[in-house]
């Protein structure tokens, strides 16, 4: 048998070996903290009771990047904010969100996403001694695809040269409906009389599909083949009674209120679902997916003194 007959051969095996030594590398990172990545510091509190939440603030890609700051949040949604979870991938008891803190940290000089996420998690297992493992559970998801005919939102590549800068956060309502008008990616939310809107500039679809899974309380897997990035308008009837511990959830950050501005509220008796489809021209279809999930073991409700 000649060399190269003999490399054809062990060809496979050296592929098995190098693909079994990837999978390793990647559970030991993931399953460790960096003990030289942390808020350079960071004081949590009680929230007082019946204090207003509200959404976080600050940190990467922010005009405060040296300052993360969320005030009332319970336990199950900083794990959440730490470990990238969908809904459906927390797996806690009740009593995780038993008390709410008030959390300011001071980041690093140049901190990214996902080096907040990492400091976010140290805290949590240094902190409150959370304790959590992962496996694998069936959970229900949505694929989202293009419904008949086409989307129903704006394709826009760039911003319209003709078109002056429009500050970030600027509102224009249309037919009664808000629209965000801006040249910078952005989403903003607003409610009014249990409606929530979401309105999106420069968006890609990805993010839409991140976006929708909050409200929708499952994960939304874009199967829709689309590129480019959108302007959309979305709105719904907020659902509490749909809130599962540990989701996140438009419901949980209050977004910003709507004054005075007419509205086109979709029916009441319309689903979320066919909101999506009427309004944006996308289909979510319902599937079931193993996927990890993190499992809450065991942490303090008091986290150790600041």
């Amino acid at each position: 048998m000649d060399m190269q007959s003999v490399s054809q051969q062990f060809r496979p095996l050296r592929w098995c070996l190098l693909s079994t030594a990837m999978c390793l590398i990647c559970a030991v990172s993931q399953a460790q903290v960096p003990d030289n990545v942390a808020f350079e510091a960071v004081s949590i509190k009680l929230a007082r009771p019946g204090q207003t939440a509200s959404p976080q603030q600050g940190g990467p890609n922010t005009t405060s990047p040296g300052q993360w700051s969320w005030q009332n949040v319970g336990l199950s949604r900083l794990i959440v904010r730490g470990w990238n979870l969908q809904p459906g991938q927390l797996v806690a008891p009740p009593s995780t969100d038993k008390e709410a803190y008030d959390i300011v940290a001071k980041l690093p000089a140049g901190t990214d996403e996902e080096g907040l996420r990492t400091m976010i998690r140290q805290m949590l297992l240094e902190r409150f001694k959370l304790a959590v493992h992962s496996e694998d559970r069936k959970t229900s998801v949505y694929e989202m695809r293009v419904a008949a005919g086409r989307t129903r939102m704006k394709h826009r590549e760039a911003p319209e040269p003709e078109k002056e800068a429009i500050p970030a956060g600027t509102i224009a309502t249309i037919e009664g409906v808000p629209v965000l008008s801006s040249d910078r990616p952005e989403v903003r939310h607003l409610s009014r009389g249990g409606v929530v809107f979401v309105l999106g500039s420069l968006q890609e679809i990805s993010a839409l599909a991140h976006e929708l899974s909050r409200p929708a309380h499952r994960e939304i897997v874009d199967k829709t083949g689309l590129s480019g990035k959108y302007d959309y308008s979305f709105q719904y009837h907020l659902d509490l009674s749909l809130l599962a511990p540990g989701a996140p959830s438009a419901a949980a950050e209050p977004p910003g209120q709507l004054s005075n501005t007419p509205t086109a509220a979709p029916e009441p008796t319309l689903s979320f679902v066919d909101s999506v489809e009427q309004q944006l021209g996308l289909r979510l279809i319902p599937k079931t997916v193993v996927k990890t999930a993190i499992v809450v073991d065991s942490f303090e409700h008091i986290p150790i003194a600041n």
